[in-house]
């Protein structure tokens, strides 16, 4: 019974990731580290990223198949404040991928942090940023 599940699990996992991909979108959790405590601080935001140079575009999406939910959010990026870093599992609340990463931008408007799977920071650092290496 579970291998019958974790098949289809996979199969939509992969439908989903392909569609992703022709639509120039890639998963990513979003969450503000510098929110109030008990707010959105520690409330990882499922949906999808659209990269562009300068900008990630944040669209929330719900269910497995990522059906966007509510309106996107550009962010302007100006810089990248650490190194990617495994993303711990204490701090993973609402977080159902495994093998994620994480990484705090600087945007213009206020900090961000994004967790994402490696091949996705790698294109976070291609795409949005100028410059690969942290600020201060």
């Amino acid at each position: 019974m579970y291998s019958a599940f974790a098949a289809v699990s996979v199969r939509q996992r992969r439908t989903t990731d392909a569609r992703l991909k022709t639509e120039g979108r890639t998963l990513a959790y979003l969450r503000y580290p510098r929110a109030l405590p008990g707010s959105l601080s520690s409330t990882w935001n499922r949906g999808t990223a659209r990269l562009s140079r300068g900008q990630l575009t944040f669209q929330a999406a719900v269910y497995e198949s990522l059906e966007p939910s509510g309106r996107p959010t550009t962010f302007t990026v100006v810089g990248i404040l650490n190194e990617a870093r495994e993303l711990p599992p204490r701090q993973a609340k609402y977080v159902t991928d495994k093998g994620l990463e994480t990484i705090t931008l600087r945007t213009t408007a206020e900090d961000i942090e994004i967790a994402a799977f490696p091949t996705t920071m790698q294109d976070i650092r291609r795409v949005v940023l100028d410059h690969p290496e942290p600020v201060t």
